[in-house]
């Protein structure tokens, strides 16, 4: 069970409660934080994140998306119950990032999200 976040702030209800989630939408919301903070950024967690913010270098096209999908499957490692299926990289000129589209499996079930570098 993890507390819903949004825009990098807790949410809360009405009562001024935390929202948890459970289930696949807390399954998601990890994949989502280990993808996007740099492994190595927390030092009370060290091997938390990944490695996605060094693909800008490796070069373009489909071998740049296999790279990706590997960075992606070694940092959710973790999250059980979770399988990284693939990942497509495209350069976004307007803000400079690297744009990384997931497709995820949960129980079943396909997901996708989206991480810039």
């Amino acid at each position: 069970m993890d507390i819903m976040l949004k825009n990098g702030d807790q949410v809360f209800d009405r009562q001024g409660a935390p929202v948890m989630l459970r289930g696949k939408e807390e399954l998601l919301q990890q994949a989502a934080l280990r993808l996007s903070i740099p492994k190595g950024t927390l030092p009370w967690a060290p091997q938390f994140g990944s490695q996605l913010h060094t693909l800008a270098l490796t070069g373009r096209g489909t071998a740049l998306s296999q790279r990706a999908l590997s960075v992606c499957r070694q940092a959710l490692l973790p999250v059980k119950g979770l399988s990284p299926q693939a990942a497509d990289c495209r350069f976004d000129p307007g803000s400079g990032r690297l744009l990384i589209k997931v497709s995820l499996k949960i129980s079943g079930e396909e997901y996708s999200l989206e991480v810039s570098t």
